[in-house]
């Protein structure tokens, strides 16, 4: 019999956690689960969720980019509660709090959430730490953690281990190299060496570290170009800190994308100089489509860089050869711009050396398919499920 699942996102845009939930929703198995989607309304979403055949809905109790409000939990309650009495077993949530609050309220038998993002530093100890260890217990069976270090984070704020999974993030591999074969490189304005970051314009993901590591960069480059893509908060501060450093006519701010393939087809090199990372999903994306990669060795970057040995070692068995796990991606410090000029430079001056380098990452994206994710999740809301009615039978 299959399960019937609901999730819940708060998020209007697609962001990291909208294409965490739209590659899922395009590899699961339809002959085990039965799937719908909760979104605000004119959330991105809604029609991304219903050209997978996923029946998406517009919840107006759901307060766009908000995990909690009052506002509108009384809606949000009956409307799980009607799917409760439907046959509704489980709510998976992602940044909403409310949604989870509500499903508890409902009776929904099995909950859990994703942790997406590393959050800001918090006490393990104190009330307030103790007041949200109990909320989260009582509003979740299970946590998924995307990387090792989200899990990390979780057991530091005093989350009992046995209630964290690590379910890595997944790409559609297929469907992204289906694209790339049928995409142009967009289009660059002029000859020259071409670096690029796909990322909201925010502190945390690091652009100004790019844009001070291009200084020195295009002493030895002169053809240097460079291209932000994404939107954020970010984006007149990025703009101005181009002009003062010189690099206005270098430098690209083109707004969100529908679709990051072509861009980073386009470049040389993929740069992700984040200063936290959860995970970095489209890092993996570059990875997949073999592009040579550098990036800050932070948070779950690490561990997708250290994946290279693990994931290419059937393929390159047979010959012999023995990867490095580091050499998947090229790792430099945070918020270092020397370190991410040199490793650039090198890149840029060895063709054949990037080249390689695209190779493994390529191998190394392997690793990371939504066909993987959605299995690990699926067997986790298999076993969630029979935990949670078989003790409410007892």
């Amino acid at each position: 019999m299959k399960i019937q699942v609901l999730h819940i996102i708060s998020d209007r845009r697609r962001g990291g956690a909208g294409s965490y939930l739209l590659n899922f929703l395009r590899a699961f198995d339809r002959s085990a689960l039965e799937v719908s989607v909760l979104c605000p309304p004119e959330s991105e979403l809604l029609p991304a969720a219903a050209e997978l055949g996923v029946a998406a809905v517009a919840c107006p109790g759901l307060q766009p980019d908000r995990s909690f409000h009052l506002r509108g939990l009384g809606r949000l309650y009956r409307e799980l509660r009607r799917r409760r009495r439907q046959g509704l077993q489980l709510v998976h949530t992602h940044g909403s709090f409310s949604g989870r609050l509500a499903a508890r309220l409902a009776g929904v038998p099995a909950i859990l959430y994703t942790r997406h993002r590393l959050d800001a530093p918090w006490p393990a100890h104190g009330w307030r730490s103790a007041g949200w260890r109990w909320l989260d217990r009582i509003t979740a069976d299970r946590v998924i953690a995307v990387s090792r270090a989200v899990a990390a984070q979780l057991a530091a704020q005093g989350m009992a281990p046995e209630r964290v999974c690590l379910i890595y993030n997944g790409v559609d591999l297929p469907g992204l190299r289906r694209r790339a074969a049928a995409a142009q490189p967009a289009a660059a304005p002029a000859a020259g060496p071409r670096l690029g970051v796909v990322a909201r314009l925010e502190p945390e993901k690091g652009q100004d570290v790019l844009l001070r590591a291009a200084v020195e960069l295009s002493r030895e480059f002169p053809g240097l170009r460079i291209d932000l893509v994404g939107g954020g908060s970010q984006e007149a501060a990025w703009r101005e800190l181009a002009a003062q450093l010189g690099l206005s006519g270098r430098v690209r701010l083109v707004g969100p994308q529908p679709d990051p393939v072509p861009w980073l087809l386009g470049f040389d090199v993929v740069v992700v100089p984040s200063r936290e990372e959860a995970f970095g999903l489209s890092l993996v994306e570059a990875m997949a489509l073999g592009r040579p990669c550098v990036a800050s060795g932070v948070g779950g970057i690490r561990e997708i860089a250290g994946a290279g040995e693990e994931a290419g070692a059937a393929e390159k068995a047979g010959a012999g050869a023995k990867m490095r796990a580091e050499a998947a991606v090229r790792l430099v410090p945070p918020d270092d711009p020397p370190a991410l000029a040199a490793a650039l430079a090198e890149l840029l001056r060895r063709p054949e050396a990037a080249q390689a380098l695209g190779e493994r990452g390529r191998l190394a994206a392997e690793r990371f398919s939504a066909k993987r994710m959605a299995g690990e999740m699926t067997a986790l809301y298999q076993q969630l499920v029979k935990e949670r009615i078989g003790s409410n039978r007892s």
